[in-house]
């Protein structure tokens, strides 16, 4: 079953034409409604990652008209994640496997195995001034 939003529960265009008070036109209230899906699909993924990696705090932003997905891990750093764009993608399976994929590539750059949180691991990261782990990740120009 596809999750609310992903083409399930939540229709885009529910009122394409309401009357605007102020400018007496018509208005397109997608906007209101692409919000909703966004925070709709962003759940849903970071409910994806839980169950998938559990013990992991995961934070997800997604918008939905601009078309794209940002998964940051909490623990590891909240600066370095991964945008995955939605083009290309027309079923919540391939987004899930693909954020699922992505998430443990996340995790393995900063030296963790996928899966489930592990403590011992985790401190024995290397860490820089901050206390975050230290990571192989892109160097920001």
């Amino acid at each position: 079953m596809a999750p609310q939003g992903l083409g399930g529960e939540i229709e885009v265009n529910i009122a394409p034409g309401i009357i605007d008070r102020y400018n007496r036109h018509e208005t397109n209230v997608l906007a209101e409604w692409t919000d909703a899906n966004s925070h709709l699909v962003a759940k849903n993924v970071a409910d994806a990652l839980s169950k998938h990696y559990p013990g992991w705090f995961w934070g997800c932003t997604a918008n939905v008209h601009e078309g794209c997905i940002v998964v940051l891990n909490f623990q590891l750093s909240g600066e370095v994640g991964h945008v995955i764009k939605l083009q290309g993608l027309f079923s919540w399976d391939n987004l899930r496997d693909l954020i699922v994929r992505e998430a443990g590539e996340l995790l393995e750059r900063y030296g963790m195995p996928r899966g489930r949180f592990d403590f011992e691991r985790y401190n024995a990261l290397p860490k820089d001034f901050r206390g975050l782990p230290v990571g192989e990740v892109a160097r920001k120009n």
